[in-house]
């Protein structure tokens, strides 16, 4: 019977996942097992009533943590930056705002989002405009994407 290099090719992938399976389980030889320790190096921790600590709340745990290293200073200079810095964080790191440059319009449709799908407290009335204003100066539109050089517009 004759091998063309098309069977030769589909018996080699066989046998490697043949032999890589056998490795796997260890059918064809066997690997050193690290040493156990011995029994009396083995701690067993019992924690003492007082040192025990609390579970966190059920709202922390599922909720966004944020990183130490995410400060107000991440964000653009601008009035009542620390105010929305905190605000913000709450759900999601700064970095994701600071990602963002939209117009006020897009900003507003943004915070109407974040409101009825995620749950974010509504923003109303100057405490809004307060919010848009810094997002709009702060990060405003920027171009995005590849343009093509040739079809730029004169």
């Amino acid at each position: 019977m004759a091998f063309g290099p098309g069977r030769l090719a589909a018996l080699g992938i066989v046998l490697t996942v043949l032999v890589l399976g056998a490795d796997k389980l260890g059918l064809l030889w066997e690997r050193p097992r690290p040493p156990a320790p011995p029994a009396a190096a083995v701690p067993v921790p019992v924690p003492a009533p007082a040192t025990v600590a609390a579970p966190p709340p059920a709202a922390a745990a599922t909720g966004y943590v944020r990183d130490s290293a995410d400060v107000p200073e991440n964000l653009p200079e601008g009035g009542h930056r620390e105010e929305i810095f905190w605000f913000c964080t709450a759900c999601h790191s700064s970095e994701l705002i600071r990602r963002q440059g939209m117009s006020r319009d897009r900003w507003d449709e943004v915070l109407t989002v974040m409101t009825d799908r995620h749950g974010m407290p509504p923003l109303e009335g100057t405490e809004r405009d307060k919010y848009l204003d810094y997002l709009a100066t702060a990060l405003p539109p920027r171009r995005r994407g590849y343009e093509n050089p040739f079809l730029r517009r004169q």
